[in-house]
């Protein structure tokens, strides 16, 4: 059972708010919230999707959810699951640290508590054979201990390196949450305004990643675009024909590097 809550005359100002990159040629691809190639700028503008409110109906109790295009909702260990916008960010150099600002605020009332995120489990067979929901596994307690939720306003981590438009980019996996939630009286707090802060690592120090300088251009051997890398042993190379051409006619692009023994 969903039910939109009431609120109308806010929604309509909510939709109306969002946040545009500083520069055209840094404009998000289609689809993404900020999947962005820096050049030489350490400071990026987020967009705010628009958000709405509905009160869903959670293992037979009443909730309030918040829904916004490109967030995820991370496991809340029992307690308020506060969206995350969350996308791939691709840049020429790696990254010391990121940090976020957000400002612009707009608060306002949830009239129910915010739903926690469901019990994570196996996707088994028997799972997708049942169709039940993920139980929840709430914790009343982080509902009136006076914490604001999230705890973290950001999480980024490095998840490697890729080749795009023939240059080799280092990707980093990037969540921020755009709302504050305080449990105790329901309210929430929008920021329409927030900006990554981009620390870039020194490449003159010895501990930068040795990765990047191991291979600053794509190998000879690998084409461009290539989506499955596969690395064999001469010997062993022939008996992968059939698995490389069967990911071929999947649609992927696959490279074959050869490893000799001696």
């Amino acid at each position: 059972m969903i039910k939109r809550i009431p609120l109308a005359a806010l929604f309509t100002l909510l939709f109306l708010f969002s946040t545009v990159p500083l520069n055209q040629s840094a404009m998000p691809d289609e689809g993404s919230s900020y999947d962005i190639q820096l050049m030489d700028r350490d400071v990026i503008d987020v967009v705010v999707p628009p958000i709405n409110m509905i009160e869903k109906e959670m293992e037979g109790r009443m909730w309030s959810t918040i829904e916004m295009e490109g967030t995820i909702n991370p496991p809340s260990d029992g307690g308020p699951c506060v969206p995350y916008l969350s996308n791939p960010l691709r840049v020429k150099y790696e990254i010391e640290d990121i940090s976020v600002v957000r400002s612009d605020p707009i608060t306002f009332r949830m009239p129910l508590p915010l739903a926690p995120s469901p019990e994570a489990v196996h996707l088994t067979s028997e799972v997708f054979e049942s169709g039940s929901p993920s139980p929840l596994d709430l914790d009343w307690s982080k509902y009136s201990n006076g914490d604001s939720y999230p705890e973290e306003k950001i999480r980024w981590t490095h998840i490697g390196y890729g080749w795009d438009t023939g240059e080799r980019l280092s990707h980093y996996s990037v969540s921020i949450c755009p709302f504050d939630y305080d449990p105790t009286d329901g309210t929430v707090t929008l920021y329409r305004d927030v900006d990554l802060l981009i620390e870039r690592k020194d490449p003159s120090k010895p501990d930068s990643s040795l990765a990047m300088t191991r291979a600053v251009e794509r190998p000879s051997l690998v084409a461009e675009g290539t989506e499955l890398l596969v690395i064999a042993y001469d010997p062993f190379v022939n008996d992968l024909d059939d698995y490389v051409q069967w990911k071929r006619e999947k649609g992927l692009t696959v490279s074959i590097v050869k490893y000799s023994l001696v």
